[in-house]
C-alpha cells in the first residue's frame, strides 16, 4: 500500500502545473542598439514561466541580493544593460504583436517605466528608443504614430507635458511623425482617410552616430522615405516621396508598384548640408512578380531631394 501511495503522489506531482525556466534568448541585439554585437545576459538575471503563462523575472541588485517580479509577458526575449544601474527588457506580446518594454532599476528593483511598442529599436549610443505606438491587439489601427523615448531621462520627462488635453493619450515619449502642431497625438482628432499613415518599413534604421532615424511610411498609395534628425534640439522630420522611376527601370510602372514597396535596409553616407546621404533599399514582395525583376534600383537621397515635412491639420474630435 505504501508503494502505491508513493506512486500516486509521484504521478500527481507530475500532472500538476509547475514553473518552467524560460530561456532568455538574447537573440535580438538590435533592440539594444547594435545588431552586430551579441549582448550577454547580465549576471543574476533569469526568467521562469509561471502557471498562468506569464514570466517571473529575477534580477540581481547592486547589493548582491535577488529580487523576483511578475511581468505581463510570457517570456523575456532580450535584456539590455543601461547606464546608472538600469536594465531595459523586451517581452514579446502573444501573436507577434509587438513588445512590452520595461526599464528597471538594479539598485532597488523598481520598475522605472513600462510601455507597449511595435518595432522598437534603440539608438547605437543608447540615448533613444524609437517605436510605433502599440494598440490593443484586437483593435483596428487606422493610422500610425511614431514615438521617441529619451533613455537618458526618467519617466516623468518622457510623459505627456503638463497642460496636455485629457484626450491626448498614448505611449510615452515625443511624437516625431507625423508632424502636428505642438506634437499633439492623433487620438483627439478626426483623421481623414487620405491623411492616415501606414508603416512601410521592416524596421527603423539608425545612423551610426545616432543622430538620424530612417524608415518608410505610406499615405494613401504614396510611399515615402522619412528621415528624423534628433541631434539638433527638437526632432525634425524630412520626407521624400518615392516615384516608380526611382526603383524600377522603364516607364510602364504605376502607383501599384509603390503600394507594395517596403523599406528593407538603409545605408548612411556622409552628411551634406546637415542632412545625411542615404541609399534606401526596398523589398518588393507584394508587387506583381512579373515586374519585380525590373525594380532593383536603389534610390539615393540627400539634402537636394529631402524636404522638411509639413504640419498636418486635422479637425478636433468632438
Amino acid at each position: 500500500m505504501r508503494n502505491s501511495n508513493w506512486l500516486f503522489l509521484c504521478l500527481l506531482a507530475y500532472a500538476l502545473p509547475s514553473p518552467i525556466r524560460a530561456q532568455i534568448l538574447q537573440d535580438r541585439p538590435e533592440l539594444c542598439g547594435n545588431a552586430l554585437v551579441a549582448i550577454p545576459l547580465p549576471p543574476g538575471v533569469s526568467a521562469i514561466s509561471n502557471v498562468v503563462g506569464l514570466a517571473d523575472l529575477t534580477i540581481k541588485l547592486r547589493d548582491g541580493s535577488l529580487k523576483t517580479m511578475e511581468t505581463d509577458a510570457d517570456e523575456i526575449r532580450q535584456v539590455c544593460p543601461l547606464d546608472r544601474d538600469r536594465l531595459l527588457l523586451f517581452g514579446p506580446v502573444a501573436g507577434g504583436d509587438g513588445y512590452m518594454v520595461w526599464i528597471l532599476s538594479q539598485i532597488d528593483g523598481a520598475i522605472l517605466d513600462i510601455l507597449g511598442a511595435r518595432n522598437p529599436v534603440v539608438s547605437p549610443d543608447q540615448h533613444w528608443l524609437v517605436y510605433r505606438e502599440r494598440y490593443p491587439t484586437r483593435s483596428e489601427v487606422v493610422w500610425e504614430q511614431y514615438l521617441l523615448y529619451d533613455l537618458t531621462k526618467d519617466a516623468a520627462h518622457n510623459a505627456r507635458p503638463s497642460g496636455t488635453p485629457q484626450w491626448d493619450v498614448g505611449g510615452a515619449g515625443r511624437m516625431i511623425f507625423p508632424v502636428t502642431a505642438n506634437r499633439a497625438r492623433l487620438h483627439g482628432f478626426v483623421v481623414a482617410p487620405d491623411q492616415r499613415h501606414e508603416f512601410a518599413s521592416e524596421s527603423f534604421f539608425w545612423s551610426p552616430d545616432s543622430r538620424f532615424i530612417a524608415f518608410g511610411n505610406r499615405v494613401k498609395r504614396t510611399t515615402s522615405v522619412v528621415i528624423i534628425d534628433v541631434g539638433q534640439g527638437e526632432p525634425t522630420a524630412f520626407v521624400h516621396p518615392i516615384s516608380a522611376s526611382e526603383i524600377c527601370s522603364g516607364d510602364e510602372f504605376g502607383s501599384r508598384t509603390l503600394n507594395g514597396a517596403i523599406v528593407s535596409r538603409v545605408e548612411f553616407g556622409v552628411e551634406r548640408d546637415t542632412l545625411p546621404s542615404i541609399w534606401a533599399h526596398f523589398s518588393l514582395d507584394a508587387i506583381d512578380p512579373r515586374t519585380k525583376a525590373a525594380c532593383a534600383k536603389v534610390p539615393h537621397l540627400h539634402s537636394g531631394n529631402l524636404r522638411r515635412a509639413g504640419v498636418e491639420l486635422h479637425k478636433e474630435l468632438k
